[in-house]
């Protein structure tokens, strides 16, 4: 029960966007992937267009509320570590 935009993400952009959903900048995210800074930015770029939003809290809204269906899903609870109801 995924979100299908989530899972259009390749595996760089969701590393990018979990780490954006820890509210680590783009310089951080950079230097915790071993890439550079336009490198985080077109992945950024590309995830904004899949997810369909123009900003970083919009994809990260997507981001949680997909990860909570999906453990909710998985384990039949409510709520999830990420605090959704």
């Amino acid at each position: 029960m995924s979100d299908q935009r989530i899972e259009s993400l390749t595996r760089s952009q969701l590393q990018v966007l979990e780490l954006m959903a820890q509210g680590k900048l783009n310089k951080v995210i950079a230097a915790e992937l071993s890439v550079t800074e336009p490198a985080v930015k077109n992945r950024v770029i590309w995830i904004f267009r899949k997810l369909q939003v123009g900003n970083r809290t919009q994809a990260v809204l997507i981001y949680l509320k997909d990860k909570c269906l999906t453990a909710s899903h998985l384990t039949g609870q409510v709520f999830c570590e990420a605090g959704c109801a």
